[in-house]
C-alpha cells in the first residue's frame, strides 16, 4: 500500500516534529509563558475577566500608541518562535529533520512550517482573533484590519524566511536578528547573566521592558488626575517589579544551572548580595532614566530601592523553595499585594528598607542550603 504525502506528513508531524519544535518551544520559554498567563487571567476572578481584557483590548484599539506596543510584542514573540527553530535545526542531533525535509517538494515543506508556525504562534493568534472580534463588533474597522491582518504578515513571513534559509542549505541556517553586543562589565558573578540576557536573550528582555512601558502608561492615564502623587509612581515601580519577576526567576535557573561553582570561591556571602543587587539595578536602568525626568531625585531613589528590594526577595526566596514556579508565582503575588497596601500609607522608605533586610536574611541564611 502506497503511502500519500498528507499520510507520511500527519505521522511525521505528530511523533518528530511537534515535539522537536513545538514541544521544544513550549519548555524553553514555559516560564515567561506561564507568567503573563497568571498575570492576565489567574488574579482576577473568573466573573471579571470578560470585562477586564474587554477593558483592555478596547483601551489599545482607541489608543495608536498602545496598540503599536501590543502589536511590538507580538512581533517579538515572533522573533523569539523563528530563533528557536533556527537554534533546533543548526543542533548537531537534530540535523536529521533538515534532511528528512528535503525529502517533501517545496509546496509541501511551506505547509509543514506553517503547521509549525500556527502551533507555536497559537497564543498570539488566540488573543488576537479576541482583540479582532471586539474591533469589528465595535467599529473600531481601521484597528481591525490591522490586528487582523498583522498576524498574518508574521506567519507568512515565517514561513517564507524558514523556507529561504532551509533553500540556502544548511551552513546558512545562522541567522543573526539582532547583533551580538560586546560589553565591558565590571567583574561580577551575576553580571554573567546580563551578559547572557542582552546577547542570547534580548527578545525576553525586550518584551519585558515593553511590559514596563504599557504597565507605566496605564498607571498614569489611569491616575492622570492625581499623577504627581508619588503613590501613583510607586504603584508603575511595584508593576515594573513583577513585570521582572520572570526574568529573577530565569536568573535563578541560570544560576543553578551554569554558576554552580560559584559556592565554593572564596567570596563572603554579602558580596555575593551586592552582586545580585548591582544586576538588579542595573536591570532597572532604563526605568530609572525615565524617573529621573518626572520626580525628584530622592523620590526616585526611594523607589527604585523599593523595586530593587522587591526584586532581590523574590530572587532570595528562590534559594528557599527552589525552582519551583507554582510557589515561587503564589509567593510573588503575596509580596505584591503586601507591598501595594502598605503604598497607600506612603511609606516607600519605610517599606524598602525592612525588604532589603527580609531579603539579605533569606539569602544569607539559605545561600549555601538545598532548597525545601
Amino acid at each position: 500500500m502506497q503511502l500519500t504525502f498528507m499520510d507520511v506528513m500527519i505521522k511525521s508531524f505528530g511523533a518528530v516534529i511537534v515535539p522537536v519544535f513545538v514541544k521544544s518551544f513550549y519548555q524553553k520559554h514555559g516560564a515567561l509563558l506561564i507568567f503573563i498567563f497568571y498575570i492576565c487571567f489567574g488574579l482576577v476572578p473568573a466573573e471579571q475577566l470578560q470585562g477586564l481584557h474587554h477593558s483592555l483590548v478596547i483601551g489599545f484599539l482607541v489608543n495608536p500608541v498602545y496598540l503599536g506596543a501590543v502589536l511590538m510584542l507580538w512581533f517579538l514573540y515572533t522573533v523569539q518562535t523563528c530563533l528557536t527553530v533556527f537554534n533546533i535545526m543548526q543542533n548537531q542531533t537534530q540535523l536529521f529533520l533538515f534532511y528528512s525535509l528535503g525529502a517533501f517538494s517545496r509546496i509541501q515543506r511551506l505547509l509543514i512550517f506553517l503547521l509549525v508556525e500556527i502551533l507555536i504562534l497559537l497564543p498570539v493568534l488566540v488573543y488576537s482573533t479576541y482583540a479582532a472580534f471586539i474591533a469589528y463588533t465595535g467599529n473600531f474597522i481601521l484597528a481591525a484590519l490591522i490586528i487582523t491582518g498583522f498576524p498574518i504578515l508574521l506567519l507568512a513571513g515565517s514561513v517564507i524566511i524558514y523556507q529561504t534559509l532551509f533553500e540556502m542549505g544548511l551552513s546558512r541556517w545562522k541567522l543573526v536578528l539582532f547583533p551580538n553586543l560586546t560589553l565591558s562589565l565590571p567583574s561580577s558573578i551575576f553580571s554573567i547573566y546580563l551578559l547572557k540576557l542582552l546577547n542570547d536573550q534580548k527578545v525576553q528582555f525586550l518584551i519585558c521592558k515593553i511590559i514596563s512601558y504599557l504597565v507605566i502608561s496605564a498607571v498614569f492615564w489611569t491616575f492622570y488626575d492625581v499623577h504627581n502623587d508619588v503613590r501613583v509612581a510607586a504603584i508603575a515601580l511595584v508593576g515594573i517589579g513583577l513585570s521582572h519577576s520572570v526574568l529573577v526567576y530565569e536568573s535563578f535557573r541560570f544560576e543553578k544551572t551554569f554558576l554552580t561553582s560559584i559556592k565554593n570561591l572564596p567570596i563572603p556571602r554579602w558580596r555575593y548580595y551586592l552582586h545580585l543587587a548591582g544586576f538588579y539595578s542595573l536591570l532597572l536602568l532604563p526605568e530609572t532614566i525615565w524617573l529621573l525626568y518626572r520626580l525628584q531625585l530622592v523620590t526616585v531613589i526611594g523607589l527604585i530601592l523599593l523595586t530593587v528590594a522587591m526584586l532581590l526577595l523574590f530572587h532570595s526566596i528562590l534559594y528557599k523553595i527552589g525552582a519551583d514556579l507554582e510557589k515561587y508565582l503564589s509567593r510573588v503575588l503575596l509580596i505584591f499585594i503586601v507591598v501595594f497596601w502598605l503604598m497607600m500609607y506612603q511609606l516607600i522608605w519605610l517599606i524598602a528598607l525592612p525588604l532589603l533586610t527580609i531579603s539579605f536574611l533569606v539569602f544569607y541564611t539559605r545561600f549555601y542550603r538545598e532548597p525545601l
